[in-house]
């Protein structure tokens, strides 16, 4: 009863706004979908709105939300046994958002923190915090664009950009990387959060309800993105509800009914509001106007990134897929040349280490093996081969959240796909890999062969695993 009501819901809310959201379909789908377009998403308002929500009385105190900031920043750059960032002398944060993260940064002890975003909310949210904290003159918080070059060049180089969920809202996410790439010292450190094709699904599904809800935004006093958003929150957590909900009814010994069922629901979703912040020091109803209204928006697959990386002179030392559909973390280090992982490693001061030890790469040999049921890689069938590899000492392992990571030539190549290769899209496309329990079945980044193309295979993975059992399924490279 309880999922086909928030069906039934979201359907009527996305429904009252179809006539309103179709007079700008073409606006939003052609060249005007830009970040500082009329119908671009206001992430300002709604980042200065949790900041000042967030700070009064709640189930997360304020104080607690930037430990949890804290603790997340530190997670996101992966940078192994790192507990501050005393040795960070600038830290840009790009597209700040509520600026939570900034915050954070000062925190930690970064000596220079740089803070902008385009929208004027973002920036208001940010200078609050940036007053609350006693005005440090080693804080500084900008309006600006990471589209806009000339303003870039007025900033410092960083030796760590922070750019989460930022670059595939501009509405150029090519050039917006590119751009971001330029704020780099030598050696320092970039992470980018960004939506990944591999991880999420209806991808024109959602691009529609995004345009929906903003179309529906820009109209004064319009009360259905409102009703959109409590939707979407019911639609993420009715599984939980309801089984909260019968949990309940079996302590009890009888069905719930309203009033009783309705208080029973608002305590639920005040649980789950507390649980959503405890992972980044977010709120629930924010995080899903930010989802539903993030509009532009842009998705690339990971071997885009790996191409990127490979063209700037970057190397990717960690990903952080996410299954839930939320944004791919990258982290990249700048090198200055073209040097190994190891090397990399060492010239930014980084000591990669996990419950075993030390990471470690491991070479791997011929042959590969079509990994179809026929010889389709040859040029009278236009069908594309995956191939495979053995790994046997690691095959009771397999799984979409394993450690194991696949380089060619010295960098990563993509991520793991965290689906079977039997997929019918996983053959499709570039630098994608799948651990199972027979081996390692992977693309190449171009689509050739691996026994003839001239390059190398390694696979990255924890020193000692998975012999001891406390390195399973707890580090991610």
């Amino acid at each position: 009863m309880l999922a086909w009501w928030l069906c039934s819901l979201l359907s009527w809310a996305v429904g009252a706004g179809v006539g309103a959201a179709a007079l700008n379909t073409e606006a939003l789908e052609g060249p005007n979908a830009t970040a500082g377009s009329e119908y671009a998403f206001d992430f300002g308002s709604n980042w200065l709105n949790f900041i000042r929500k967030s700070q009064g009385p709640g189930d997360i105190p304020w104080h607690l939300r930037v430990e949890i900031a804290k603790r997340s920043l530190l997670a996101s750059i992966q940078v192994g046994v790192v507990r501050d960032l005393s040795q960070v002398s600038t830290f840009i944060d790009v597209g700040c958002g509520s600026g939570l993260f900034s915050l954070a940064a000062v925190r930690l002890g970064a000596k220079s923190v740089v803070s902008f975003d385009l929208q004027k909310g973002s920036v208001d949210a940010a200078r609050l915090l940036w007053d609350q904290e006693g005005r440090p003159k080693h804080w500084v918080v900008l309006q600006g664009s990471v589209l806009d070059f000339d303003f870039l060049n007025e900033l410092p180089r960083a030796d760590m950009v922070f750019a989460w969920g930022s670059l595939h809202h501009t509405g150029n996410v090519q050039r917006a990387m590119l751009n971001v790439e330029s704020l780099l010292k030598p050696g320092g450190l970039l992470h980018m959060a960004l939506y990944s094709t591999e991880f999420e699904p209806d991808a024109k599904f959602w691009d529609k309800h995004k345009q929906t809800y903003v179309s529906l935004q820009s109209e004064q006093g319009h009360q259905s993105p409102e009703l959109m958003v409590n939707a979407y929150v019911f639609w993420q957590t009715h599984g939980a509800i309801d089984a909260r909900l019968r949990g309940v009814e079996r302590q009890l010994g009888r069905p719930l009914e309203p009033p009783e069922e309705y208080e029973w629901i608002a305590k639920e979703l005040s649980r789950l509001n507390s649980e959503h912040a405890l992972a980044r020091g977010m709120d629930l109803w924010t995080d899903a106007r930010d989802g539903l209204g993030g509009w532009p928006n842009e998705r690339l697959e990971a071997i885009q990134i790996v191409d990127f990386a490979r063209s700037a002179g970057l190397q990717i030392f960690s990903v952080d897929a996410r299954m839930d559909g939320g944004p791919t973390g990258f982290n990249l280090l700048s090198s200055g040349g073209q040097v190994s992982l190891g090397q990399m490693w060492h010239a930014a001061g980084l000591r990669l280490e996990s419950a075993c030890g030390p990471y470690v790469l491991v070479d791997v040999g011929f042959p590969y093996n079509s990994n179809n049921n026929s010889d389709n890689n040859n040029d009278n069938n236009n069908e594309i081969a995956c191939w495979s590899m053995d790994a046997s000492s690691w095959s009771n392992f397999a799984e979409a959240a394993s450690s194991l990571r696949l380089l060619e030539d010295g960098y990563f190549l993509g991520l793991s796909a965290g689906a079977s290769h039997k997929d019918e899209r996983f053959c499709q496309a570039r630098g994608r890999y799948s651990h199972e329990t027979s081996g390692i079945v992977f693309m190449t980044s171009d689509l050739s062969d691996p026994n003839t193309n001239g390059r190398s295979y390694q696979l990255l993975v924890p020193e000692g695993w998975p012999q001891r059992a406390e390195c399973i399924g707890k580090e991610r490279v």
